[in-house]
C-alpha cells in the first residue's frame, strides 16, 4: 500500500505526457518521491501513538481531484511533527472521505491545527458542509510492533 499514492501520482501525471523523455523524467521524480516518503515513514513509525483524530467529510471535487490533492500535500503531512501515521479513506456507501490521524501526543495535534496545513483542509478538499471531527485518547493497542 505504501507505493500506491506515488504510483497514482505518476499515472495521473503521465496522462498529459507528450513523449518518452517526459515520461522518464516523471518516473524518476516518482522514484525519488517514494524514497523520501519511505524514509519519513520509517522515522515517524518509531513514535508511540497516544492520540487519534478522525475527520470525515463530503467533497465537491471529483475523485481524481481528491487523489491529486492528496498527492500534492502528502510530503507536507510527512513532515508534521508528532504525526505518526495518516490513513486516507473513502466510504463506499456515501462517497465521503475520511482521514485518520495517529498522533504522538495531543499537544502535537493542537500544534498541527494552528499550522497553514491544518487550517486549509476544508479549502484544499472543497469540503461540502461542515466536516465531522472526532478526537480520541489512546487507551492501548491490541498489538505492539
Amino acid at each position: 500500500m505504501k507505493a500506491l499514492i506515488p504510483f497514482l501520482f505518476i499515472l495521473t501525471a503521465c496522462s498529459n505526457v507528450q513523449n518518452q523523455k517526459e515520461y522518464d523524467v516523471l518516473r524518476a521524480e516518482n522514484e525519488a518521491l517514494k524514497t523520501t516518503i519511505d524514509s519519513l515513514q520509517k522515522n515517524n513509525s518509531k513514535q508511540e501513538i497516544t492520540f487519534v483524530q478522525i475527520v470525515k467529510f463530503k467533497s465537491t471535487l471529483h475523485d481524481s481531484e481528491v487523489i491529486k490533492t492528496i498527492n500534492e500535500r502528502k510530503l507536507q503531512f510527512l513532515e508534521v511533527p508528532g504525526l505518526v501515521q495518516k490513513y486516507y479513506m473513502q466510504e463506499k456507501a456515501t462517497g465521503e472521505y475520511s482521514g485518520i490521524y495517529l498522533w504522538a501526543s495531543e499537544k502535537d495535534f493542537l500544534n498541527y491545527r494552528e499550522t497553514e496545513l491544518g487550517k486549509t483542509i476544508g479549502s484544499a478538499y472543497k469540503v461540502d458542509g461542515k466536516p465531522r471531527v472526532e478526537l480520541f485518547e489512546m487507551l492501548f493497542p491490541l498489538r505492539k510492533n
